[in-house]
């Protein structure tokens, strides 16, 4: 069986080991482990739901309707720059057969923002709410009972990206970008593995090699005038190499009914 991502790149051909039955549309449901499904899906610890037979009715009818509307999501960046504007989005569903109307809070630190929703019995609405903060450390972004982490940097801190590979096996390349928070290329930045260091180009990036020995590294990105970046990286001859790529996607937008 083929499943394919909905709203991310990615394919995966899983082999069916055994059946469950359940009430209703649960019954319809396609279990996969979570290490498959996370490829699948839009960030980090998050699943999409994947239903092989059913209709959106179905849902409607097994869905407690006495509790009106709630946070589906909550959407923003996991990292902001100190005293700039960013948005965070929350997605709203009234679950009730009737309309409904609330008034929920977004809170960040000390700050909150007030928002004001009146649905009918199923819709769902996004709003989006925009926050400043000014002092640099880890946030939770909450809504109702939905969290989120978020962190607030200094201008000149450097980062790398969410996806830099955690684990990496021995003797292997690693290409380590520099580039600030708010995406600004860095270039004759230091990157330093173990006992390693190289230097990152006119297009912010270094290549550099993974320590023969296994054990549990630092990789980290430092120049004068910037906050260094470090990230743990453990050196495991267990773990392969993970070829990236570019993939173009013909339909780019489709629908529960379009063939990959």
């Amino acid at each position: 069986m083929i499943v394919t991502g909905s709203v991310s790149p990615g394919i995966h051909r899983l082999t069916i080991v055994g059946t469950f039955r359940g009430s209703g549309i649960t019954d319809d449901q396609l279990i996969v482990p979570i290490e498959t499904a996370q490829g699948l899906a839009t960030r980090e610890n998050a699943v999409h739901m994947i239903r092989t037979a059913g209709r959106s009715g179905q849902i409607q009818s097994n869905t407690t309707t006495d509790r009106g509307i709630v946070v589906s999501e909550i959407r923003g960046p996991v990292r902001v720059t100190a005293n700039t504007t960013f948005d965070i989005e929350v997605e709203l569903r009234n679950l009730a057969n009737t309309r409904q109307r609330e008034s929920l809070t977004v809170t960040i630190g000390e700050q909150t923002r007030s928002v004001q929703v009146t649905l009918d019995s199923q819709q769902t609405r996004k709003k989006t709410v925009s926050f400043s903060l000014q002092t640099p450390r880890a946030y939770t972004v909450s809504v109702a009972s939905i969290k989120r982490s978020l962190r607030v940097v200094e201008p000149n801190s450097l980062t790398l990206p969410d996806e830099f590979p955690q684990r990496a096996p021995p003797d292997a390349t690693l290409l380590v970008p520099s580039i600030t928070t708010n995406e600004t290329v860095v270039e004759d930045a230091t990157v330093t593995v173990g006992d390693q260091t190289a230097q990152t180009g006119s297009r912010g990036a270094a290549t550099i090699g993974v320590p023969s020995t296994p054990g549990e590294y630092g990789v980290t990105v430092n120049k004068q005038g910037y906050q260094p970046v470090r990230v743990p990286l453990v050196v495991d001859p267990a773990v392969t190499q993970r070829l990236r790529a570019e993939l173009s996607v013909n339909p780019s937008t489709g629908t529960q009914y379009t063939r990959p």
